[in-house]
């Protein structure tokens, strides 16, 4: 009986393991579906998770590249207009413009990069590298530029900034 209940728990604790790996991304997904919309192409998309030196820190992260042929100086004022009214806000010790939003599903940081030369983004990326087919992709637009979110849990977001 002491088998059969052990085995119990460790299949639940697989279970929501799995669910909450999902869940994370689904709220990724969400957040970027809530963003304010500009006439782009999804150029390449990339997600992984991610954890610091001591796994305290741990989170998924979605990169998208987008191309437009709206100016970068638009797709810039359109998210600095539009994050603030949508909860968004940068963190007063951040140095770099981190754009941070902390609900009760966790917390989620977003940064916003335009191109106006495709030519000038590099192809090894932080985590991964952009295939070889974005560059001809991406010299057909005006602007091309990556929204770029991590997600944190309420647990995770404690953890590594406390709040």
């Amino acid at each position: 009986m002491k088998l059969y209940l052990g085995s119990f728990w460790l299949l639940a604790f697989v279970v929501i393991g799995l669910t909450s790996c999902a869940s994370s991304e689904e709220r990724l997904n969400s957040m970027f579906e809530a963003l304010p919309q500009i006439d782009s192409t999804l150029l390449f998309e990339y997600s992984d998770t991610y954890s610091s030196a001591t796994g305290e820190c741990v989170g998924v992260f979605l990169d998208r590249w987008y191309g437009t042929s709206t100016t970068s100086e638009d797709v810039t004022a359109l998210y600095f207009a539009s994050l603030p009214k949508d909860g968004w806000n940068i963190w007063p010790e951040d140095v770099v413009e981190i754009w941070s939003l902390q609900n009760s599903d966790g917390l989620f940081r977003m940064t916003v990069d335009v191109y106006n030369d495709p030519g000038s983004i590099s192809q090894q990326q932080a985590n991964y590298q952009l295939p070889n087919s974005f560059y001809p992709e991406a010299s057909h637009y005006r602007t091309v530029y990556l929204v770029s979110m991590t997600y944190r849990s309420p647990a995770a977001a404690e953890r590594c900034f406390g709040r």
